[in-house]
């Protein structure tokens, strides 16, 4: 039965005929997949992950997520994943917890945890997010109206009560330099502090009337623009991406 069980763990890892080979003999990626091995071969119920990946190279680590994926699905095993990583969270999770401070800030979905974070702590600490403080200036049906001191504007969907001062939170790959949003949203004045090649994109660092330095991504193509510090641009985005977040936490004890 020893055999048997060893052998289907094996399998599972997909280390099938190494069985014989010492340490030294695998790579760091097989030296992981042993180690699962070992941890699942009793079958338990639960499994606690500490940054099993963190001593591995970025393209190894790639393939490991992948693969600890679906070893996960294979064995049917619940993974309980520690990571720092928000990108390996993203990539492998059901289901994300962030904590600050001991506390839960947000339980939820990789996806609704980085397009609705619940505080200013998850918008920053999911991905990279640009922050904005501005007081509401009129209310509009369900959008709250924010104007700016050159006559720009961002808008929210009104969040209800009689809050003034807001937190707005917009992730860079949201945001266009350029043209207005259709059905209304968000327009704002921006200088060009520093655009940087990212490779398949281009980042581009603006700073509003505000103050407030906001972050842009797009994405390079044949037809991208060629902006310099100190070039005047306009924003926009859609107001369904002006994200309202709570400054605080407010988490709970796990």
């Amino acid at each position: 039965e020893t055999r048997t069980r060893v052998d289907e763990m094996l399998g599972v890892v997909h280390l099938e005929g190494l069985s014989e080979r010492r340490p030294a003999e695998l790579s760091g990626g097989q030296r992981q997949r042993v180690a699962l091995a070992r941890a699942l071969v009793n079958r338990p119920a639960a499994l606690l992950l500490d940054e099993p990946l963190g001593a591995l190279d970025l393209k190894l680590r790639r393939e490991m997520q992948l693969e600890l994926k679906r070893i996960q699905k294979s064995t049917g095993t619940t993974f309980v994943y520690v990571t720092h990583d928000q990108e390996e969270a993203l990539t492998m999770s059901d289901r994300i917890a962030v904590m600050d401070g001991g506390c839960v800030c947000q339980l939820d979905d990789p996806k609704s945890l980085y397009e609705r974070p619940e505080t200013a702590f998850v918008a920053d600490f999911i991905g990279t997010s640009n922050a904005i403080a501005l007081d509401v200036t009129r209310r509009d049906g369900e959008l709250a109206v924010m104007e700016l001191a050159d006559g720009m504007r961002v808008v929210a969907r009104d969040p209800g009560g009689s809050a003034r001062a807001l937190r707005i939170a917009v992730r860079p790959e949201k945001i266009r330099i350029g043209g207005e949003p259709n059905g209304g949203g968000s327009v704002v004045a921006a200088t060009v502090v520093e655009r940087i090649y990212l490779g398949s994109l281009s980042q581009t660092v603006v700073e509003i009337v505000t103050g407030e330095r906001l972050v842009v991504h797009e994405l390079n193509d044949d037809d991208a623009s060629a902006l310099a510090p100190g070039d005047r641009v306009t924003l926009s985005w859609p107001q369904q991406h002006s994200l309202i977040v709570r400054p605080e936490s407010n988490g709970t004890a796990p």
